[in-house]
């Protein structure tokens, strides 16, 4: 009985040994990922505005892989939600999936209209809900810019042979030509149809379904409500020439051409 007792005890000691650790260190993982979140006060400490750009007329793309960036997401996040608020429209609440990784997201908007966004983060273990502040004001998609259907660039807008600078004295250069039209008389909204770059161009009017090679006068990225420029190189007093404007469009929207 003697040799038996010892045994056994030989046996229990791992197993009490064992035992003693689970019961000493119940559930150590999760305690150590636990602390390694920030508190809720830490978050909301650090909150910004998410960015916005436009991807076509309908589509935003929200980013805000830049918003608590120094925060830990993995296993502290629980659910992202984004919020559109859109001018005219019900404010639009939807769920990001992998919360824990996604950092930026494709909505579907209205075009023309003035859309704002923010970000609530719902932290995981009942650590509460943090908003973003909200996105930029004053965002709206556009739709691609379109040109009215006049004649805007010829007759009145377009006169053969410039005047020469200054009182406007001596003789007029029938190898140039004056361009001035306002935006406003060649394309159709532009408020919603925004114009982001111009290229004023001519070329000689050609026979019918023959198409002549254009010829860029000057390329235009700042407006002003009038264009005001003088054309060169019309060198062929007994041809005509014909003016238009190239106008391209916000991202993904493309161009049109006003003549």
């Amino acid at each position: 009985m003697k040799r038996f007792g010892i045994r056994m005890s030989m046996f229990l000691h791992p197993l009490l040994a064992l035992l003693f650790t689970v019961l000493i260190c119940p559930g150590g993982t999760d305690a150590e990922g636990a602390s390694s979140c920030s508190s809720l006060s830490d978050w909301k400490g650090a909150r910004g505005s998410p960015e916005v750009r436009q991807v076509d007329s309908r589509t935003a793309l929200l980013d805000w892989s830049e918003l608590w960036s120094a925060r830990k997401w993995a296993g502290c996040v629980r659910s992202v939600r984004l919020v559109v608020m859109q001018a005219g429209r019900e404010e639009v609440e939807m769920e990001v999936e992998s919360p824990e990784t996604s950092r930026n997201m494709t909505v579907g908007v209205e075009p023309c209209q003035e859309t704002r966004f923010l970000v609530k983060v719902v932290l995981s273990g009942g650590g509460g809900e943090v908003s973003s502040f909200r996105s930029r004001h004053g965002f709206k998609t556009h739709l691609a810019p379109m040109a009215k259907p006049t004649e805007a660039l010829r007759g009145a807008a377009v006169v053969r042979g410039a005047r020469p600078p200054g009182d406007g004295d001596g003789p007029i250069d029938l190898t140039t030509a004056e361009v001035k039209v306002s935006f406003g008389q060649v394309v159709e909204d532009p408020g919603c149809r925004k114009v982001v770059a111009a290229e004023l161009r001519f070329r000689k009017v050609q026979e019918e379904n023959e198409d002549g090679v254009w010829t860029v006068a000057k390329t235009i990225s700042k407006f002003r409500r009038r264009l005001e420029e003088t054309l060169t190189g019309l060198d062929d007093l007994c041809s005509d020439y014909e003016v238009a404007l190239e106008l391209t469009g916000t991202e993904g929207t493309g161009g049109a051409l006003a003549r």
